[in-house]
């Protein structure tokens, strides 16, 4: 810990950053001389104490505490600092530990916002790329049958961001009434149209609809969801298919921050068609050591605490426990359950039993605001793929 007790305060040892692009804190990190310190940095110079004094003050404003409590001890001219807090040692060591905690805890976070919004960048450098030396732009159809208020919320974001990215976007919203064969029709004048590269039939589809018979009719070509049964095939045996994007997003996750995933031990919780299995498969892919668990899997615990890799994708609040996740490993939360708490309010949570779960982990995905900002992120992503290899042009690397 980079905190020493005084007798009238607490020490906190700091590395200090001066004409950075933001003030704030990183990650607590290790010593040469088997110590640790915090890494903090400020956007002001250093001349004249002034890094001193805008670290004060974030330490205050951080911290909740007086700046009048805080002073720089030693290192007044280095970027090593040793900060004094006055007051009383016990409550200080409680309040700072705390903050230390939080701060251990944010640098394993993957940030999946962050992730998502590199990756549409990337896709918008692509499609000008296609544009100008192709003549190519790529189109994503997305079919909307009734007023599902979270669907409505989907296919907004989803429509904004392929514009965004300078690419053409058809929406078509029907009626929850419309029949199968009205449906069927519609998606049939999709695959024929050149203008359209993807499809997405936004899910669920009303009961008197059969969600298989429409997505099997889309052409797998165009099966930007990589949901059709031609394109699973193709992902389990080897072949150039339509990947699903939430499973494709998380192995774009794993190899981002892992680098080579060849001979680690991953576990996916969850068999699902659309996550667990294609997860899977992508694992596999990578010459991982898989297994897939689920609910009913004998001695699951057991089976998660010796993976490198844990994916949640089960849909049970919290099911994977913080014990169950073995230092250093990476987890994936695929799973948004939304909970009532306590209070009556409710909150969102995923399959892990994060703040547990994160002690243990070298990184994890929170929720919200990991997995999920992906998806539409990688549709995107898949959608210039289905255009590059329609029209024949060399796709771009993903």
């Amino acid at each position: 810990m980079p905190l020493t007790p005084q007798e009238k305060g607490v020490r906190l040892a700091i590395r200090l950053t001066p004409k950075a692009s933001k003030n704030g804190f990183g990650a607590v990190e290790q010593t040469a001389d088997g110590g640790a310190q915090v890494k903090a940095y400020v956007t002001t110079v250093p001349e004249d104490g002034k890094a001193n004094k805008s670290l004060i003050k974030l330490l205050s404003k951080a911290l909740k505490i007086p700046a009048s409590q805080i002073s720089v001890a030693s290192g007044q001219t280095n970027r090593n600092k040793q900060i004094l807090f006055d007051g009383a040692p016990d409550e200080l060591m409680r309040r700072l530990g705390h903050w230390i905690e939080d701060l251990t805890t944010a640098d394993n976070i993957i940030d999946g916002k962050a992730f998502a919004a590199k990756l549409k960048e990337k896709v918008g450098r692509q499609v000008a790329i296609l544009k100008e030396q192709h003549g190519l732009i790529p189109g994503l159809a997305v079919v909307l049958v009734g007023a599902d208020p979270a669907s409505e919320v989907y296919v907004r974001n989803k429509n904004s961001s392929t514009k965004a990215a300078g690419m053409n976007s058809y929406e078509h919203r029907l009626d929850a009434s419309v029949s199968e064969v009205e449906l069927l029709t519609l998606v049939e004048q999709l695959n024929h149209d050149p203008a359209v590269h993807g499809i997405l039939v936004q899910l669920p589809l009303p009961k008197h609809i059969n969600e298989a018979a429409v997505i099997d009719a889309i052409s797998p070509d165009k099966d930007v969801d990589g949901f059709h049964v031609i394109n699973s095939g193709l992902l389990a045996t080897g072949g150039k298919g339509m990947v699903p994007c939430t499973p494709l997003g998380c192995i774009m996750m794993l190899k981002d921050r892992l680098g080579n995933l060849s001979g680690l031990d991953a576990v996916v919780v969850g068999r699902s068609n659309i996550v667990g299995k294609p997860m899977a498969q992508l694992l596999l892919n990578e010459s991982c050591t898989v297994t897939i668990a689920h609910s009913r899997t004998k001695n699951l615990p057991d089976v998660v605490r010796r993976a490198d890799i844990v994916v949640a994708a089960v849909g049970v609040p919290e099911l994977v426990k913080g014990d169950w996740i073995k230092k250093g490993a990476t987890v994936i939360d695929v799973g948004i359950n939304r909970i009532t708490t306590d209070e009556g309010k409710t909150r969102l949570v995923g399959d892990v039993e994060f703040a547990a779960a994160a002690k243990n982990a070298a990184a994890i995905t929170p929720v919200p605001g990991g997995v999920g900002p992906m998806t539409i992120g990688v549709l995107l992503q898949n959608t210039v793929t289905a255009a590059c290899r329609q029209a024949g042009v060399a796709e771009p690397e993903v």
